[in-house]
């Protein structure tokens, strides 16, 4: 009985110990990447690349009002804030006809998931009854800081029926502060085949904290801009969050997490602090790259919502509240 229990100890141990390296690093990524962001320690950062399922199980903040959103051949991401209402970035929303040359997305083309689909018509989806488009974003603009890149979809059924909870609001943010960001995005700027899967990291907050000189057109539209709060974005770089990442090996926002939420931890809740925009030089300085990915930089810029919110409220349905 003795050499019997030994020999399946003994078979247990070999199995254990031919674990393939790489799939025992990503299990530890996933389970200590939650601790991470629960405790807010100032320590390395995890990027998920490949943990669908876990993400689930484990209940990842952020996770249950992510959505995947399909804008004609165009993938973005998107976070629902309310019963009927997804915010996402103004960029995803415009359609390159011709080199320089955009128009605006109908409603037609664009759907709402709670995954990547295999097929628009296989899966679960939201259909979008409204784009509500700002009068200041500009994607013909290329060379202008790109302010008020956010943008609202209302969907014709509620998020629930996607199995989705509407995200808290957070107003304030704090220099340093630890965030959880998500996306559907790519694992790098030349890895098409990656888009789609729920990607995860933790990061610091930080403001723009370099000398930026605007243009007197970029002066003029924020000065006309009626839908940002002049009183908490006194100056166009007050309404973006510098989100930077720790070591140089971990990831960054990529093509397709735009419009992905960033979150922080308010009491017990994780509340909705920005969304993705891009890495614009003017707002994250100098970057450099590895191997000639932009995706990855070390800091890229999100569009923070709290000036925005006004604006936000005023476009909610009859009946639909945010919550705080």
């Amino acid at each position: 009985m003795f050499k019997k229990t030994l020999l399946i100890l003994s078979l247990f141990l070999f199995a254990s110990c031919g674990e393939k390296p790489k799939e025992k690093e990503k299990a530890l990524s996933c389970s200590e990447l939650l601790d991470q962001f629960h405790n807010n320690k100032y320590s390395i950062q995890y990027i998920v690349n490949s943990c669908n399922g876990f993400d689930k199980e484990k209940n990842i903040p952020g996770y249950e009002s992510t959505v995947y959103i399909s804008v004609n051949t165009i993938a973005c991401t998107g976070v629902a804030i309310a019963d009927n209402t997804i915010l996402t970035a103004a960029h995803c929303l415009y359609i390159e006809e011709e080199k320089g040359k955009y128009r605006k997305a109908r409603e037609s083309e664009i759907f709402v998931f709670n995954e990547k689909p295999l097929d628009n018509k296989a899966y679960t989806k939201n259909t979008v009854k409204k784009i509500i488009y700002n009068d200041i974003y500009n994607p013909s603009k290329n060379d202008n800081i790109p302010f008020a890149d956010i943008a609202i979809l209302k969907t014709t059924e509620s998020i629930s029926k996607l199995n989705l909870k509407q995200a808290r609001i957070a107003k304030e943010y704090f220099d340093g502060e630890k965030t959880l960001f998500t996306g559907f995005g790519q694992t790098g700027e030349f890895e098409d085949n990656s888009k789609g899967i729920i990607r995860w990291a933790v990061a610091t907050l930080r403001k723009p904290n370099h000398n930026i000189s605007y243009n007197s057109e970029e002066l003029l539209s924020f000065g006309e801009a009626k839908m940002i709060d002049k009183s908490i974005a006194p100056t166009i770089t007050d309404t973006f969050i510098i989100m930077k990442k720790e070591h140089m090996s971990f990831g960054q926002t990529c093509h397709g997490d735009s419009g992905g939420p960033q979150f922080v931890k308010r009491g017990n809740n994780y509340s909705l602090i920005s969304i993705t925009q891009g890495t614009n030089s003017r707002l994250v300085g100098p970057q450099y790259w590895t191997n000639n990915d932009k995706c990855t930089a070390d800091d890229s810029n999100n569009t923070y919502i709290y000036p925005y919110l006004s604006w936000i409220l005023s476009k909610l349905d009859a009946g639909e509240k945010l919550l705080y």
